[in-house]
């Protein structure tokens, strides 16, 4: 792909200002576009021109132009399974459509593919990183010239941030890098023409970069193989449209592509996935053994594809009537043995109430808080001890008193718990302490009649002298002093003992000082 078309792509969005809200755009060219560097990691992120510093690791420049900055880990600033994350500056959320899309580009190529790591996007909630990652990858994933497109589904209804982390491999050869990072909220196309729209040319699909073999071609025109593919797509009939076909032209095996939807979500309810195909050529094989497929949850639906010699588009329906609940899309293509075996798909449409994304696919709802979709949004029924729109505050049993002023309240899980001074006891410290207060307080110059036991010996001279030293001089300080005014402190209090609150947890970006980005 051409570096004018990476810049199209990546700038498509912009066709669609009407019916979608860029939230967030950074190509690194200019500037870090105000990322920051989480200070409780282990190492950090850095802008960087051209190739990384690593030893046998890492791209040999950026995703926009070849030429350009990105962010990436370094990882021989850390050690094996050691992080590294940086985050978004905070984003917007809706309430209308709390579904965004994020898309960004990354790099993970490594000489050894045993020392790569792992890259990990979170969500960020009023400042608390959910646990729970949206997406994740593992190993090499690339060649040393290649980037990879990958596109998450994002819910939140209040301000969030996106943060990307850099787990590092067994050994230094564990740079991973990332460019062209993107947030679109926009309301979801109910047809897909492969065209553009506010999610890019795929709409609500993408490309499977694992389970699969190859990838779906988008495609103006005629295909390469004669005598196979169609001569256009469907949508405009014409040259200047675009549609996605499977290229057989390859070799005698059988290949998969997948092409999936993102996780969605419908009530109940009639609908179907409707969608044109072609199918035209000598190697589609025969019907029931057909090149097309369809996957909603797990449960296949085969295409009768083989066409010989009907070169026309087609339309095909899958009915959802019976999906209730989250579900995934997947069009499967499968080359059979032979180069006419050109299948090609246009036009993709979802309809009725089966549109709506799954607001909980990106897990929203935290500290073990439960996630249900509505119509419009989503609902978190959190845990006890937890609450907020995603279950991310600790509620603060302590906001009521409930301890005897001036008692210590300690906020705990669910819970509150109660540090009693002073003679008193009880949950809420509102009780006496009977034996506390049983226990009498001598004054210092208060004096006791001892008893004597044995005073006749001269050990019992010893210890009378030592009985009335005992008790005439009680309270005395070490060392035998003598006590004076205000010398007896009381304990510090719980209060006193209490821990301080952490300081913020965030740190402004730092640039790759040690490899210039000029």
């Amino acid at each position: 792909m051409d570096r004018f078309l990476k810049l199209t792509l990546f700038f498509i969005a912009l066709w669609a200002v009407t019916t979608a809200t860029i939230t967030h755009m950074c190509d690194f060219e200019m500037d870090d576009c105000d990322y920051m560097n989480d200070e409780t990691d282990d190492y950090d992120w850095k802008r960087r021109r051209l190739i990384t510093g690593g030893i046998l690791s890492g791209p040999l420049g950026d995703h926009t132009t070849g030429l350009g900055t990105f962010m990436y880990a370094d990882a021989s600033d850390g050690k094996s399974n050691s992080v590294a994350r940086v985050m978004t500056p905070v984003l917007e959320g809706s309430t209308a459509l709390p579904s965004s899309l994020l898309t960004f580009w990354f790099s993970m190529w490594s000489l050894n593919p045993l020392e790569m790591g792992t890259l990990n996007v979170y969500v960020r909630y009023n400042g608390v990183m959910n646990p729970i990652p949206v997406w994740s990858t593992s190993g090499v994933q690339n060649s040393i010239t290649e980037w990879l497109e990958a596109k998450v589904l994002v819910t939140s209804v209040a301000e969030y941030q996106i943060v990307f982390e850099s787990v590092r491999g067994l050994g230094p050869r564990s740079d991973i890098a990332i460019d062209d990072i993107s947030v679109i909220n926009a309301a979801i196309p109910a047809t897909c023409d492969l065209e553009d729209s506010a999610f890019g040319p795929l709409c609500v699909f993408y490309q499977e970069l694992i389970e699969d073999d190859f990838d779906w071609t988008w495609q103006t025109g005629t295909t390469p193989t004669l005598d196979t593919g169609p001569i256009s797509d469907h949508t405009y009939a014409n040259e200047s449209g675009h549609y996605l076909y499977i290229e057989t032209s390859r070799d005698d095996r059988e290949v998969l592509a997948q092409l999936k939807s993102y996780p969605m979500y419908k009530d109940g309810g009639a609908c179907s996935l409707t969608f044109w195909f072609h199918a035209f050529g000598t190697d589609l094989g025969a019907i029931g053994n057909t090149p097309i497929s369809v996957v909603i949850n797990g449960d296949v639906s085969n295409i009768a594809a083989s066409r010989t010699s009907d070169p026309e588009w087609r339309e095909a329906s899958v009915s959802l009537q019976g999906i209730s609940g989250t579900y995934q899309i997947i069009i499967e293509g499968r080359r059979r043995n032979g180069n006419q075996g050109d299948v090609a798909i246009d036009d993709i449409s979802i309809g009725g109430n089966c549109i709506d994304i799954d607001k909980c696919a990106s897990n929203p709802c935290w500290n073990g808080g439960s996630c249900t979709q509505t119509a419009s949004m989503f609902v978190c029924e959190c845990v006890p001890g937890y609450t907020g729109l995603n279950c991310q505050f600790d509620v603060d049993e302590c906001e009521s008193s409930p301890c005897e002023e001036p008692r210590v309240c300690v906020d705990r899980l669910n819970r509150y718990e109660c540090i009693c001074e002073g003679g008193f006891t009880g949950e809420n410290c509102d009780i006496p302490d009977d034996e506390a207060q049983a226990t009498e307080v001598v004054p210092v110059n208060s004096y006791r009649q001892p008893v004597i036991i044995g005073a006749s010996t001269m050990a019992g001279g010893v210890i009378l002298i030592t009985l009335l030293i005992a008790c005439c001089c009680s309270g005395s300080g070490k060392g035998g002093s003598s006590i004076s005014s205000g010398s007896i402190q009381n304990p510090p209090t719980a209060k006193e003992l209490a821990m301080q609150n952490m300081s913020s947890d965030n740190s402004a970006f730092e640039a790759d000082d040690g490899r210039s980005d000029d």
